[in-house]
């Protein structure tokens, strides 16, 4: 674990792209490289978390996105909810889907994936 902390939860802007496509890709292939080949890994890195997808999430009025930052600033990892998604059980008023959730290794087990939920 890191020995600074994770200082703030903050809403990711449309400036953030570039960082959630670099943040994303790693984080995403820190949790999934062991089970893809690297040529799936790779592909599906290309598609998911290039700048312009980002940029797209980010400007999608249903999607929210939240970065956890550590006292010098560095991403920790993220957080994005999908609101008005299609709920398979039931229809609810508010309905939202938990679309990605990643955090850094390095800080597993310091409570940032609750703080990101909350």
């Amino acid at each position: 674990m890191p020995t600074t902390s994770v200082s703030r939860i903050r809403q990711a802007a449309v400036a953030d792209a570039p960082l959630l496509a670099r943040v994303g890709s790693e984080l995403f292939a820190q949790t999934f490289a062991a089970v893809n080949t690297p040529e799936d890994l790779g592909a599906y890195l290309a598609i998911a978390f290039n700048e312009p997808r980002q940029t797209q999430e980010l400007n999608d009025p249903n999607m929210r996105t939240w970065i956890a930052e550590s006292d010098d600033g560095s991403p920790a990892g993220f957080v994005q909810v999908r609101l008005g998604a299609a709920m398979p059980t039931r229809a609810l008023p508010r309905p939202a889907e938990l679309a990605r959730i990643y955090v850094d290794a390095r800080w597993h087990g310091a409570g940032v994936g609750p703080r990101l939920l909350q």
